[in-house]
């Protein structure tokens, strides 16, 4: 069940007020591969690719990401509704290098705000980047 925060950011991101909140959360929706239950909430992203064609979200556990993983899913970003594929991105190398390239295109105090331990007054070393790894798994969605 969406708690009533979720379900109040849900209403707001599909209404014409979308834009209060899109900036930062996009909606996302799934099926559930042994339910077959409808799933729907809220999630941070980022844009990624040319022409909004990526979308990344963080996420510090281990719940909805690999309940994606592969699939179909459909998002509802800045208002415009999509389906992608969500491919999740867990070993630890690889989320270290999504890191390091997203200090690089938005800067040290915005990675700070993914809450990992990044610091927010220059880049992060290798090891920084390793240590902030460990806590997290990207989920890349690319819009079909």
């Amino acid at each position: 069940m969406i708690g009533l925060g979720n379900r109040l950011v849900v209403m707001v991101l599909r209404s014409p007020a979308h834009r209060v909140l899109s900036g930062r959360l996009m909606l996302l929706e799934y099926t559930g591969a042994k339910t077959g239950r409808r799933y729907r909430f809220p999630i941070a992203y980022h844009r990624w690719g040319v022409d909004d064609g990526e979308v990344l979200a963080m996420s510090r556990g281990t719940g909805w990401p690999h309940r994606v993983k592969g699939r179909r899913v459909e998002l509802l970003v800045a208002g415009r509704a999509c389906t992608a594929t969500a491919e999740v991105v867990d070993e630890l190398e690889a989320v270290a290098d999504l890191l390091e390239e997203f200090c690089d295109r938005y800067g040290p105090v915005t990675a700070s705000r993914l809450m990992l331990g990044l610091p927010k007054d220059r880049k992060p070393t290798r090891r920084e980047l390793l240590d902030a790894a460990a806590k997290a798994r990207w989920v890349r969605f690319t819009v079909t």
